[in-house]
């Protein structure tokens, strides 16, 4: 059964009240995070006959790795990601940024610009 926009208030509305600005981003970023370094793996330039998600967990000789090293390769993914959202959250927070990020665009039409110049600067400081 679909979720009903009243439930899926509910859903946003406790979870924010358990995780609040900063758990919601975090959560975003490292789910962003890990799915552009997989979408990167996979879109490695690849012979035409290749199978991608096949060569993806395969090594250098072509041998394939186990469903167990995948998974662990996944879970230290994710890890790592967590970290890089946690470390950005951070900067987010301290530069005031966070609570810009709630502000209605449409009150001032510069914010999407600054939010850009932000993260940018937020990436290069991570580097």
């Amino acid at each position: 059964m679909p979720t009903t926009k009243d439930q899926a208030k509910d859903n946003l509305d406790q979870f924010f009240g358990k995780y609040g600005k900063e758990g919601f981003l975090q959560l975003f970023l490292t789910n962003y995070l890990q799915e552009l370094v997989l979408l990167y793996l996979h879109s490695k330039p690849r012979a035409e006959s290749d199978d991608t998600s096949s060569l993806l967990y395969a090594d250098s000789t072509g041998k394939p790795y186990s469903t167990t090293q995948v998974d662990a390769f996944k879970t230290r993914l994710r890890k790592e990601c967590g970290r890089r959202a946690a470390a950005i959250v951070k900067i987010a927070k301290d530069s005031g940024l966070l609570e810009r990020l709630s502000e209605d665009p449409t009150s001032n039409p510069h914010i999407l610009a600054e939010v850009e110049v932000a993260f940018r600067g937020i990436v290069e400081e991570l580097r």
